[in-house]
């Protein structure tokens, strides 16, 4: 073992806690898996509420985009999808798939 191996052995033996390459590059690459999902959560956000528009359904935005109100019956979370009919337990996700609940409820009450 050379001097040099020795002195980097010995740094990495006295501080158990220090990281190593391997360390580093994880968590180098959650970071940038947290930094993918974020922009995607955000382009959801403009996506979903751009789709709303585009069927006609009105909408109320709370906390910059990130909570809907939908029809003033469904509380609906665009960055994941995540959507609930005020009153009921259930969750559903989807745009695409609560615009088509409102369209069902619609067409009814037209006949």
């Amino acid at each position: 073992m050379t001097p040099e191996q020795m002195r980097e052995l010995a740094d990495r033996l006295s501080d158990p806690c220090s990281p190593d390459d391997d360390d580093l590059e994880t968590a180098e690459m959650w970071r940038e898996w947290g930094r993918q999902r974020a922009a995607k959560r955000a382009g959801n956000r403009d996506a979903s509420a751009q789709m709303l528009k585009q069927a006609g359904i009105p909408f109320e935005s709370k906390n910059g985009g990130a909570h809907l109100i939908v029809a003033g019956r469904y509380d609906f979370w665009p960055g994941t999808g995540l959507w609930q009919a005020r009153g009921e337990a259930t969750k559903q996700r989807g745009v695409r798939r609560l615009i088509a609940r409102l369209q069902a409820q619609v067409a009814p009450q037209e006949k």
